[in-house]
């Protein structure tokens, strides 16, 4: 299941989610994760603001055409994606994608990623499935307060792998197992345009 974790964030959030979630993205991905290839996806849902912080539901898998590596994927006509959430009354409410042979990490390129997730919607979630990753398969993070200052400022933001061995702070964290909840009963839209 999913990891814990904490830390110091803009939003205290809440993920509600349907339980076949990872199920259901890993069906979308399995064929490039047999071949070591990672699949990314769009989280499609809404933000509801409560006292304390606010839920981030996620309803709906957005899955676009793209390019990928082993340690890289890349939306393509991402505008397609983003119509069919904004058709759909829907929020783009983070992203998700898979480390086929990796680590459950949030990789320098992924953070760059993620930073434009959260300064858009800064409850934004980046969610990572790593199947073979014995310690943790699934993560749910979050850039910390002092993450988004530190990428805003990092000169090396782009699409190369890079390391932030300058950082004094957590540049992101885990959302606390105790802030997701499986929404019984309900069950995940998945939209492949690939």
């Amino acid at each position: 299941g999913f990891g814990g974790g904490g830390g110091d964030v803009e939003v205290n959030v809440r993920m509600r989610y349907p339980p076949d979630l990872i199920d259901a993205f890993m069906v979308c991905a399995y064929d490039n994760t047999r071949n070591n290839i990672e699949t990314c996806g769009f989280l499609g849902g809404k933000v509801t603001h409560t006292q304390g912080g606010a839920d981030v539901t996620i309803t709906h898998l957005i899955v676009p055409k793209q390019t990928a590596t082993p340690d890289s994927c890349n939306a393509l006509n991402e505008e397609e994606a983003f119509t069919f959430m904004a058709t759909h009354g829907l929020m783009c409410v983070g992203w998700i994608h898979t480390h086929p042979s990796q680590d459950c990490f949030l990789s320098s390129i992924d953070l760059h990623n993620h930073f434009g997730y959260q300064m858009l919607l800064p409850e934004a979630l980046a969610i990572v499935v790593a199947p073979n990753d014995p310690k943790k398969p699934v993560g749910v993070f979050q850039i910390t307060s002092y993450g988004l200052q530190y990428l805003k400022n990092c000169s090396k933001s782009g699409s190369a792998f890079h390391d932030h061995f300058d950082a004094q702070y957590d540049l992101y964290v885990p959302l606390k197992r105790e802030c997701m909840k499986e929404e019984i009963g309900t069950k995940l839209i998945v939209v492949d345009t690939r």
